[in-house]
């Protein structure tokens, strides 16, 4: 009985320890904003037509990445802004300002398999974002 229990034991742990080890694998695929940087991730296949050239491709991704990065961004700004500072003007400043942070966005990591298949990072500068937040809240 003793000997089942530190088997379940030794099987629970060695599950556990697996299932922590695949996960730091891949920590860099995390998605969120950390200090001043909103990290995007897609995992998606990119149809022939759009995969013909090496420009054509990353131009894809890009914009695939910049879809991802505006729809958390502005989800973001919908959680941390103050319900009762909304305004059109706000609205107005923070598309400009999403705007810009989209344009300086940078694809961090790229891989495409040969069958079209591609996962990608991309980071986007959002201080500007960040502040104007705080800022409005105060």
């Amino acid at each position: 009985m003793m000997t089942r229990l530190l088997h379940k034991i030794q099987a629970l742990t060695l599950i556990y320890l697996l299932g922590c080890s695949s996960f730091n694998n891949s920590s860099e695929l995390w998605e969120g904003v950390s200090d001043n940087i909103l990290r995007a991730v897609i995992s998606e296949y990119i149809p022939y037509k759009e995969a013909d050239g090496g420009d054509n491709i990353e131009t894809s991704v890009k914009g695939k990445l910049d879809q991802r990065a505006s729809l958390i961004l502005a989800s973001y700004i919908v959680m941390n802004l103050d319900k009762n500072r909304s305004s059109y003007e706000t609205d107005a400043i923070f598309n400009n300002l999403m705007d810009e942070a989209i344009r300086s966005g940078k694809i961090i990591n790229i891989d495409c398999s040969e069958n079209n298949h591609c996962r990608a990072v991309g980071e986007y500068n959002i201080s500007e974002i960040l502040k104007k937040i705080e800022s409005i809240n105060e």
